[in-house]
């Protein structure tokens, strides 16, 4: 079960992508849900690709990119902003939440304590998914805290460069929250890049 959902989140991602926007569309009025899917094939290729530097790479900037054009196609199809702001993130979390439950399922355990397992969860993660030129520094781990500052991100980039910073918030950055709840830890946040900040801080707070 475990690397079922890992292989469908990361491996077969188009195909879990295009089952979320499927999923979101039949929440939605027929006239409104059929345009979505209508639209999101017809929306060209957004310019401002970069040089991908590793498959961590590649995979976040495919769910950036489609996410992006997701979300210009759901205001085409008649949805407001604040509704096509709610459709992509849970169209990313679609993707996001599975990855999130294997993580924890698989490092149940392996680590003795909650602050050990969290530790264990974002070395996976800075050795699938984010890595280069995904960057971090300041990595602590003390009372049960386990900490980090992001200094450079591909994703806040690319949204910044075709205006929806706000969507990066929205869809990737609230995330974070999402999954840190999936692991059992509270998580706190007072910066992010994409507004502005010379960093995005991650602190998960557990009870060991």
């Amino acid at each position: 079960m475990i690397s079922l959902k890992l292989i469908q989140s990361i491996f077969f991602f188009n195909y879990s992508f295009k089952k979320a926007i499927l999923i979101a569309a039949r929440n939605l009025p027929d006239a409104n849900g059929n345009r979505l899917i209508k639209e999101y094939q017809l929306m060209k290729k957004i310019k401002g690709s970069q040089r991908i530097q590793s498959f961590g790479h590649w995979f976040m900037m495919r769910l950036t990119k489609k996410s992006l054009l997701l979300f210009m196609a759901a205001q085409k199809a008649g949805l407001t902003k604040d509704e096509a702001y709610q459709l992509t993130e849970n169209v990313v979390w679609k993707i996001a939440q599975p990855l999130g439950i294997a993580l924890n399922q698989l490092t149940y355990f392996v680590r003795s304590t909650p602050a050990k397992r969290i530790a264990y969860i974002n070395q996976i993660l800075w050795n699938l998914l984010w890595t280069a030129p995904f960057k971090r520094e300041n990595i602590k781990s003390k009372g049960g805290v386990y900490s980090f500052d992001v200094i450079q991100c591909p994703v806040s980039d690319y949204l910044k460069r075709n205006n929806a910073a706000q969507l990066c918030t929205v869809a990737f950055c609230n995330a974070d929250y999402k999954l840190a709840a999936q692991w059992s830890t509270v998580f706190k946040r007072e910066n992010t890049l994409v507004t502005g900040c010379s960093k995005c801080d991650f602190k998960f707070i557990t009870h060991s």
